[in-house]
């Protein structure tokens, strides 16, 4: 599957370090940070446009062996080596309007161009989450978005003692989040949040009925592992998102 072939070919071929650079992090920026500003937002790094574009006729490769991906795969790839610092300048500053704007301009469908962005962005703004997060104290972060980057959380861990960790959707990075509480729309009503265990309790399947959210979520101490690849687990859990389906729920 095209998930597949994205994850073996980003994991085969990483980023050299200079791909990613970032200044350092200022107590300024650490003071606004714990207001609930992704750090992105204060410290944005800078991202090699020539690494840039090889990644993005690497993961334009693999849509082109998807069917659905065949016929504008190339004209994306054009657009975004065309004008790689327009793109590049939009997704730092998460400019959604800027990326949105450009695939009419190019008569591309949205939802292709967007889905094969997200996937060239994706182990750049990893591997800024990997080197940034080290100088952030994740226990002044209550939020249910990531401290990195903002993204939405796609998987959640269970660890020994007991505390819930989030996995950003985007850059992967891991931060603590309450029990009980939904981190789509900050439901806390336990009388509208509820879980399913799954195969002797080593997965969960969070619920909230106040948003029809749904996360996925992996207990360590049943399950015998660590999350130590949350996207690897995120692909192999997909019987949890068709049971979040069935019973009406939807992130």
């Amino acid at each position: 599957m095209l998930e597949e072939k994205l994850y073996s070919l980003l994991t085969c071929n990483p980023l050299p370090p200079q791909a990613v650079k970032h200044g350092p992090v200022t107590p300024a920026h650490l003071e606004q940070w714990q207001m609930g500003i992704p750090l992105i937002r204060l410290t944005a790094p800078e991202i090699d446009p020539h690494i840039f574009v090889d990644v993005a006729y690497k993961v334009g490769e693999a849509f082109k062996e998807s069917p659905a991906g065949q016929e504008h795969v190339q004209r994306v790839l054009e657009v975004i080596s065309g004008a790689r610092d327009t793109v590049i300048s939009a997704l730092l500053q998460q400019n959604d309007a800027a990326l949105l704007s450009l695939a009419p301009k190019y008569r591309l469908p949205v939802e292709e161009f967007l889905a094969i962005l997200a996937e060239i962005w994706r182990p750049f703004i990893r591997l800024y989450g990997q080197t940034i997060g080290p100088s952030l104290d994740l226990n002044q972060w209550m939020y249910g978005f990531c401290p990195v980057c903002g993204g939405v959380p796609y998987l959640a861990c269970l660890k020994d003692n007991g505390k819930r960790h989030l996995f950003c959707s985007l850059c992967g990075f891991k931060w603590p989040y309450k029990r009980l509480g939904c981190p789509y729309c900050g439901n806390t009503d336990p009388r509208r949040i509820s879980f399913l265990e799954v195969r002797d309790g080593a997965y969960r399947l969070y619920v909230c009925d106040a948003c029809k959210g749904y996360l996925k979520a992996v207990d360590e101490r049943k399950a015998g592992y660590k999350v130590e690849d949350p996207h690897r687990v995120y692909i192999s859990t997909r019987f949890l998102d068709a049971l979040a389906r069935d019973q009406g729920y939807g992130t």
